[in-house]
């Protein structure tokens, strides 16, 4: 049975006792994560989402249904209250607890205290929050869909989808990758004149749409240049970003003569949803087919850059770069021309190390976001027999790695459905 007396509230006043506030005086600390409550845009369930304690303003008032200024009971009816959501009621919902907001204050909550405590609520001690109207408490307890909150009743349950819905999830994604398959096909074969000129060095002005979205973490700080970052933090992260993309468009121009444009003229954006933990930690290889047919997948499906005209036959179908906390052993990763986007860790922003090439200078750009978007345009690692090609983009070492694609990778990269001429 999970321990429902798994909260404190917070600031932590050596024994001071909890009042009722007009404000948001407190925080709502849980101690299975370590992380205090707070409101956060996510795609299932009610807007809550984890956060560091001290990283803002408190966010947690308590309103009494009795009058009176003086320190709360416990068992005494109370109203919880979230800085930028309204008052915490229950409410069936489809995804996530059973929880709602409400513009008016609820009295249906109280707080009980470990080992029976009765008397004013102290903070800094452990308590349970228990909710009349559905008669349980509020926990810590994983689940599929919405912040990792639970009925002590439902402990356990929720956690994984049902049978028929992976089944259905399973074809659907087989079918998207298998699609995606057949639309390089067809617009290579559409696209083979031109491809054909490419071999012989003739390359007529070419287009290829992207966007590069930062993925929010569970706590719903974004896992790069994050708004609550230092404002000199936040700006070297995006300049890191944009440096890389200005190589992208610099290599992408001067080797294939395409012209790299942003979805709705916005080179970078950060989603306002919670991504799952599924997308923000992922892996390449193997592990990114596994990752691609399950919920990281989906996600980042539904969450790609669109081109309302590349729908049917992918032909001009915008890539997106997805920026993720975490990938296994690897700064970037692409399944090639089977999927619409690419993954790369915070460090494949970093510059390239120096060493391998004698004509590169020092502070070599970033090249992990050309070099994935090579990979999706159906560019593989060259061969390195008999010795290594020094200063080619496709180069599975950065040490070394430049910005040259020979004719055969030009002719192969200008024929993705990715690159096209509108």
């Amino acid at each position: 049975m999970g321990n429902k007396f798994d909260w404190h509230i917070e600031p932590d006043g050596s024994g001071a006792d909890v009042r009722p506030d007009t404000g948001h005086s407190y925080d709502l600390f849980n101690l299975n994560v370590s992380k205090v409550l707070r409101y956060g845009e996510r795609e299932y369930g009610i807007n809550l989402v984890w956060g560091d304690l001290g990283s803002a303003d408190e966010s947690i008032g308590f309103a009494r249904a009795s009058s009176g200024s003086g320190p709360i009971q416990f068992r005494e009816r109370i109203a919880i209250r979230v800085r930028g959501g309204r008052y915490l009621r229950y409410g069936e919902r489809e995804y996530g607890i059973n929880l709602v907001w409400s513009d008016q204050p609820i009295f249906e909550w109280h707080i009980e205290g470990d080992g029976g405590a009765t008397g004013n609520v102290i903070r800094g001690t452990p308590i349970a929050l228990f909710n009349k109207t559905h008669s349980d408490y509020l926990f810590y307890d994983p689940r599929r869909y919405g912040i990792n909150l639970k009925w002590l009743k439902d402990e356990g349950r929720f956690n994984d989808s049902p049978w028929y819905e992976d089944v259905g999830d399973f074809f659907s994604d087989v079918w998207s990758a298998g699609g995606n398959v057949f639309k390089d096909l067809f617009n290579r074969a559409l696209g083979l004149p031109d491809s054909i000129l490419t071999f012989f060095g003739i390359m007529l002005p070419k287009e290829m749409r992207f966007q590069v979205r930062i993925l929010r973490a569970e706590d719903g700080r974004a896992v790069m240049a994050d708004e609550n970052l230092p404002a000199a933090d936040r700006e070297a992260d995006l300049d890191q970003i944009k440096k890389a993309i200005a190589h992208m468009r610099e290599v992408f121009d001067s080797q294939v003569n395409t012209d790299a444009i942003a979805i709705d003229d916005e080179d970078i954006i950060t989603l306002d949803v919670v991504a799952p933990t599924a997308a923000l930690d992922v892996g390449c290889g193997s592990d990114a087919w596994q990752d691609d047919f399950g919920e990281a997948g989906e996600f980042f499906r539904r969450h790609l850059a669109k081109r309302g005209t590349s729908w049917a036959l992918g032909y001009g179908a915008p890539i997106t770069a997805f920026v993720v906390r975490g990938i296994s052993g690897k700064r970037g990763c692409s399944l090639g021309p089977v999927t619409d986007y690419i993954t790369i860790d915070p460090s494949g922003f970093e510059d390239d190390p120096e060493g391998g090439m004698d004509d590169v200078e020092d502070g070599k750009p970033p090249s992990t976001l050309a070099h994935e978007m090579g990979h999706a345009c159906g560019l593989w690692h060259p061969l390195e027999v008999p010795e290594k090609p020094l200063g080619n983009l496709m180069l599975a070492s950065r040490r070394g790695r430049g910005k040259i694609l020979e004719l055969h990778q030009r002719s192969i990269f200008r024929g993705s459905r990715h690159v096209t001429f509108f």
